[in-house]
């Protein structure tokens, strides 16, 4: 904290201009976690799709989070898992209010693939299922 830059000053910069814009700080692929004080959601990259959240916040104020991927892994094509996995998974997450996000693969004429679309429209729907409960 006594640098010049340090996370405090990051923080405030990231949130120059919004400071609605939600910012976390990601240490590398673990548990889903909070990093730091600064953190508006938990840092989360896994490959595997078994973790669910107990409610909404990891800490109070952190919004629990997970970013995984679609494809083969990160950034590729094809699929690793069945769609309806995945809606069993996401169904449990949006449950307890925990918020997920895909990594897609986009094809040289900068589209996103077609399986990866139905993939997260099927997750979407899962979501607004949730949301009407």
């Amino acid at each position: 904290m006594s640098l010049a830059h340090n996370i405090s000053t990051h923080t405030l910069a990231a949130k120059a201009g919004n400071y609605n814009s939600i910012v976390t700080y990601n240490y590398g692929v673990k548990q889903i976690q909070s990093n730091s004080p600064y953190d508006d959601y938990s840092a989360g990259e896994e490959g595997k799709i078994v973790q669910v959240p107990q409610n909404r916040w990891v800490v109070d104020g952190v919004q629990w989070f997970l970013f995984t991927y679609l494809g083969e892994s990160w950034s590729k094509a094809g699929k690793r898992l069945e769609t309806n996995q995945l809606e069993q998974w996401a169904e449990k997450v949006f449950s307890k209010e925990g918020v997920i996000c895909f990594d897609v693969h986009v094809d040289k004429g900068g589209a996103i693939i077609q399986d990866h679309i139905d993939q997260a429209m099927a997750v979407r729907r899962v979501f607004e299922k949730i949301k009407r409960e």
